[in-house]
């Protein structure tokens, strides 16, 4: 009897350090969404661009080949990419929807994460900000999120791209 339960223990322990070691092994995910980027990137084989921090990121990383945008506006493109439904599914067609008053129990990408032990944090635009709660959708984040939290800031010599205006000069003044 003795013999069993020192088994028990020992196989116990052994599944709990295989889980311990197993949990510690989850891959970091950076998940980087940009508006109108376009593959204008060395790591989307664009020659004149320079962009070789992007192209390291992108070795040891994914590139998407062919993505495509499910919405004429970033709102419901953002909500389809963010849960993996098309906006037939998510009924976010504009930017005036919250996504979460018409599906309040939808699943987003980074809730997925964090409902599975991750530490799931957000900067700039992940979601259209008119289309979820003040906090950019406080369900999917484990760090506060939100304008109030992590303030944009852009530099004082051009005008604010929310705004409207051009970030460089002499694009400027060639749309005048």
């Amino acid at each position: 009897m003795k013999q069993t339960v020192r088994r028990a223990i020992t196989m116990t322990t052994l599944g709990l350090a295989s889980a311990a070691g197993a949990a510690q092994q989850r891959p970091n995910i950076l998940f980087i969404p940009v508006d109108d980027l376009k593959p204008l990137l060395g790591c989307y084989g664009h020659e004149q661009v320079k962009t070789p921090h992007i192209d390291a990121l992108a070795r040891r990383g994914t590139v998407f080949l062919r993505a495509y945008c499910q919405q004429a506006v970033c709102g419901p493109t953002r909500a389809s990419l963010l849960t993996g439904l098309y906006p037939d599914k998510t009924r976010v067609y504009d930017l005036k929807t919250r996504m979460r008053d018409i599906n309040p129990d939808i699943l987003s990408l980074p809730q997925y994460f964090r409902q599975n032990g991750y530490i799931t944090a957000g900067l700039g635009k992940t979601f259209d900000p008119r289309c979820v709660d003040k906090d950019n959708d406080a369900p999917s984040w484990s760090l506060p999120y939100g304008a109030r939290t992590f303030p944009l800031v852009y530099n004082p010599n051009f005008p604010n791209p929310a705004a409207g205006g051009y970030q460089n000069p002499a694009v400027r003044a060639l749309v005048k």
